[in-house]
């Protein structure tokens, strides 16, 4: 992983539920996705999916929980 981004409400504090991860590698964002996809933690279920960016030398990945 590069970078990750959670996003949070900006009044609260609290997690929107959702995240964007950075990989410097589109053969690692994509093993990612297909480890994490519809898989429980804890109480949550995680949704995985690619992210189309004008930068191409990131690779993004958006996690929902």
């Amino acid at each position: 992983m590069f970078q990750i981004r959670l996003m949070k409400d900006k009044d609260s504090g609290e997690s929107k539920g959702f995240a964007f991860v950075a990989f410097k590698s589109k053969e690692v964002a994509r093993k990612a996705i297909e480890e994490l996809h519809s898989k429980d933690y804890k109480v949550l279920m995680i949704w995985c999916s690619n992210l189309i960016t004008r930068d191409m030398s990131l690779f993004f990945v958006n996690f929902f929980f």
